[in-house]
């Protein structure tokens, strides 16, 4: 364990940038640990700091971000995906992710984070122990999240590009025909494609609006 980090915390809501706040600070009373806080709120903002700033130590990534198509940043996973891939050092803490199996299961495998934590697990009493343990360099994830890879040791499957541009084009409105235009498929391959898509996100049944919804969730887009 160090005696300072540099430490960013990336998260769109200001309770969960408070209980990050004071968990730190509780840190410090214990351990004698300093942190230099920087804060960002939305991908953008968190990407500039990074390439601005020293490096950083520790990354608190609070995964619900608002969506920047246009850096193509669609949500906290896309944002720590880049970070893990840029400073494969870093140490990174996912907080608040929701609590579904499929989505933590691809956060785990494309992050990789030394801390995994899901929503409503920061008010924990043994919250500050176990951000200490992380830091002394052993890996936590929480029951919740362990639970949920447990169970879906089996469930092995990534979206391709073109899945994951279908998904954008839908929640954009366009039809299938256009969207066949978009990623060079016949409508009937789109079709095809997006029968899959509905099988594989849980939503066999679901209408357009309810693919949306579960890829959103998810973090695909």
């Amino acid at each position: 364990m160090k005696n300072s980090y540099k430490t960013l915390i990336v998260a769109g809501r200001r309770f969960a940038v408070s209980g990050l706040n004071n968990i730190l600070k509780q840190i410090t009373e214990t351990t004698g640990t300093t942190f230099k806080i920087y804060f960002a709120n939305c991908c953008s903002e968190a990407l500039s700091i990074l390439k601005e700033e020293p490096p950083m130590d520790l990354v608190f990534l609070d995964l619900k971000l608002t969506q920047e198509p246009k850096i193509k940043m669609y949500s906290g996973k896309d944002l720590g995906m880049v970070i893990r891939e840029l400073y494969p050092t870093i140490t990174i803490v996912v907080v608040n992710a929701p609590n579904d199996p499929v989505f933590i299961k691809t956060v785990a495998n494309s992050i990789k984070p030394e801390g995994f934590f899901v929503k409503n697990e920061m008010d924990r009493p043994d919250i500050v122990s176990l951000f200490i343990y992380i830091l002394q360099g052993n890996p936590i994830y929480s029951s919740t999240a362990l639970r949920c890879l447990v169970h879906l040791l089996d469930v092995s499957f990534k979206l391709d590009s073109r899945d994951v541009q279908l998904l954008r084009e839908l929640d954009n409105g366009h039809t299938l025909k256009k969207i066949g235009e978009l990623i060079s498929l016949s409508q009937s391959a789109v079709s095809k494609r997006k029968r899959k898509l509905k099988l594989l996100l849980g939503v066999p049944d679901g209408n357009d609006r309810d693919l949306i919804k579960r890829a959103l969730v998810l973090g695909f887009i």
